[in-house]
């Protein structure tokens, strides 16, 4: 739950600063970030948070599967688990 906060609250405040470059026409930049940029709780936050997804996804991409045991059944119960894991990250 908690870091499901802190993920929309990154969401909204990187959307903003996406918002703002977007109407000026332009690519975002780290000023569009004003204070939060030199702010070193939030950037450490950010980098918490940022390495948490990075754990979470080399747990499931380094999962192994060798096709040449089990049944069809399996390697695409496989497949399919690894997608929905995937798709849970990217939430």
């Amino acid at each position: 739950m908690e870091n499901e906060i802190k993920i929309s609250f990154f969401r909204v405040f990187f959307l903003q600063a996406i918002k703002t470059a977007e109407a000026e026409h332009r690519k975002p930049r780290v000023e569009d970030l004003r204070e939060k940029a030199e702010d070193s709780s939030f950037l450490n936050q950010l980098q918490n948070l940022v390495s948490k997804w990075i754990r979470e996804i080399q747990k499931v991409t380094k999962l192994d599967r060798d096709p040449s045991n089990g049944t069809a059944l399996q390697e695409i119960s496989f497949w399919l688990n690894l997608e929905r894991a995937l798709l849970r990250i990217q939430a």
